[in-house]
């Protein structure tokens, strides 16, 4: 419901039905007050429950005046009626409207007269706010519950989300102030998306011949990939829950499916009477999905855990689907170590992925000039690169599709995480921001100290740290025992740090711009300086004592004796000898002249 009701925003006209025009006259003009300009309102579609209260006022009613509610998309070109029929003959409104008609709208209410509503320039005279409408529709079949749809964002930006047999981003959208959509990621129709694991995959010569995941070299389904099965014995349904905030403008998803396999296990495709019962693959797949500020960045996190004790080996190829805004045009695509934007199709492959985590830059349209919001420009990020990405749309598609394709061992009671970040934006800067963070947050930026040597031993209640630090994308801070510190060009860094006695641990800590941590640290030793017996000859007793303290040593027997060389009261020797280094606090004893 929610899917459709969005497609119709973007790619229908809405039929009304004529209502006759009461006697009385027709409102010439009319402004909304409430709710305010871009509220973000929340339609339930799983028990029909969201509404809104309008309030406003009207010009040119007359006794009788009745008025329809509309909201407004295409620049005020399409009109969705939300109530009709409504008595304005004082002059004002106020009325509680059902969210139902315009779930998954981006559209502009307003009081207009009943019959049909006025389009283009004319409407302006009946004023009223932008909204948008999030929605949530759960997905069901005999009772087992295989998908869902939600739609979230702010008016700018939003994102459809579904289950990961469905397509985790089904498609998002960047909106303009005149209430046209543009799609990047995916598109509201068709099995197209981000991070997608369908029924039916494949490349070239294999293509539509497996699905989009092999477990130990058989086919396996998760149930939003097989929603035509649901009533077959040993379908495992899906199970999901949603945590939204407050203005139901970002929401994070929680997910657990089963993969299941087909009895007999070589049936492609799956349907009723080839897949007469389904049972468990022994590896479950955990997805998360969340919403940033803003609704240009969703992250959706995919674990496969294995659950039945045993090693397996998976085969992934995951869909990623790019549109452009319209027939005749192709977006395009910016691989890691590439400069600009190429059109792909099939049988174009890409393999030269660097190690670690990277981005795919995407554009709407290919052929377009700069990005815009008519033209968004967005990117794939993800944790680990794939082995390659084959396109298999054909030559001047509008939606191009590609699989990112995984081979990996999943461990007997381990877990394989693919981890993904889809980012939109309307300029190339405003993109790079975004990127930089996601891409950041798959890596910890990495520490060295250089300098003291880990367990050094000194004797000095201050130590000279020295060290590197570096990270894919930046540091945004770096961190000494506390200190905040100036990482130089290069990433090198020296800082001194005060020592207590004993033992110190010296940690050095920094942060990336995604805020995530990485951290080194080494132990230095602070021991007191051993006893060095000083030269005391001549010195006078009170000196003497406040030599040998500073020295590291104490005062120990005293003994006099006559001297003709040394002025009476003064140091003839000490004990141990002078220059000797003894244990710290050693005493030393003196012989103190008498004089002649």
């Amino acid at each position: 419901m929610g899917m459709g009701t969005f497609r119709t925003l973007l790619l229908s006209l809405v039929v009304f039905a004529v209502v006759a025009t009461p006697a009385s006259a027709a409102i010439t003009a009319s402004a909304i007050s409430s709710p305010a300009p871009d509220s973000e309102l929340f339609f339930n579609g799983d028990n029909g429950s969201g509404s809104v209260t309008v309030r406003g006022s009207v010009t040119g009613a007359t006794a009788g005046t009745h008025a329809n509610l509309v909201c407004y998309t295409r620049g005020d070109m399409t009109a969705t009626t939300v109530v009709s029929g409504i008595d304005v003959s004082s002059g004002t409104f106020a009325i509680n409207a059902s969210l139902a008609p315009i779930a998954g709208f981006a559209c502009r209410l307003a009081m207009v007269p009943t019959g049909i509503p006025p389009t283009g320039t004319p409407a302006a005279q009946f004023g009223g706010p932008a909204i948008s409408v999030t929605d949530q529709f759960t997905h069901s079949s005999s009772g087992n519950m295989f998908g869902y749809y939600i739609l979230v964002g702010t008016l700018p930006w939003s994102f459809a989300l579904q289950s990961a047999g469905e397509c985790p981003v089904h498609a998002s959208y960047a909106t303009d102030p005149s209430l046209s959509s543009y799609s990047v990621f995916g598109l509201d129709s068709g099995s197209v998306g981000a991070a997608c694991l369908p029924k039916t995959s494949g490349v070239g010569v294999a293509a539509n011949t497996r699905s989009s995941v092999e477990i130990d070299g058989l086919n396996a389904y998760l149930p939003g990939a097989i929603s035509s099965l649901t009533s077959q014995p040993g379908f495992v349904p899906l199970q999901y829950g949603t945590l939204w905030n407050a203005a139901h403008d970002l929401v994070g998803i929680s997910e657990t499916d089963a993969f299941m396999i087909c009895d007999p296990p070589a049936t492609f495709p799956p349907t009723g009477t080839t897949c007469p019962s389904l049972h468990d693959s022994g590896v479950h797949l955990q997805q998360t999905t969340l919403t940033l500020p803003g609704g240009q960045v969703a992250r959706v996190t995919q674990k496969f855990i294995d659950v039945d004790g045993r090693a397996h080996s998976i085969d992934a190829l995951f869909g990623q689907s790019i549109s452009a805004p319209a027939s005749g045009q192709s977006p395009g695509f910016e691989f890691p170590g590439q400069t600009s934007f190429a059109t792909h199709a099939k049988p174009d492959s890409f393999t030269q992925f660097p190690a670690g985590p990277s981005s795919i830059i995407v554009i709407s349209n290919a052929g377009g000039l700069l990005p815009a919001t008519s033209n968004p420009i967005g990117a794939i990020t993800y944790n680990r690169p794939p082995q390659s990405a084959d396109f298999i749309t054909a030559t001047g598609a509008q939606t191009a599709t590609m699989l990112m394709h995984y081979t990996d061992s999943l461990p007997a009671n381990g877990t394989l995480v693919y981890d993904w970040s889809f980012s939109q934006a309307s300029s190339s800067s405003a993109l790079a921001t975004l990127e930089q963070v996601e891409r950041d947050r798959f890596d910890d930026p990495a520490v060295t100290i250089r300098n003291p040597p880990n367990r050094r031993v000194v004797t000095t209640p201050t130590v000279r740290v020295q060290g590197n630090v570096s990270d894919s994308v930046g540091v945004s801070a770096l961190n000494v025992n506390g200190q905040g510190v100036i990482v130089r060009p290069g990433g090198i860094f020296g800082v001194t740090v005060n020592l207590h006695l004993g033992l110190n641990t010296i940690i050095a800590t920094a942060t990336n711009v995604a805020g995530n941590t990485g951290s080194t640290s080494v132990s230095v030793t602070y021991k007191l300086p051993p006893c060095r017996v000083p030269k005391l000859n001549g010195k006078t007793l009170p000196a003497a004592r406040q030599i040998l303290k500073h020295a590291g040593c104490g005062l120990g027997k005293l003994s006099h004796a006559n001297s003709r060389k040394v002025r009476k009261g003064r140091v003839i020797s000490s004990k141990p000898r002078a220059g000797s280094t003894q244990k710290r606090g050693t005493k030393i004893s003196l012989v103190i002249s008498l004089g002649r």
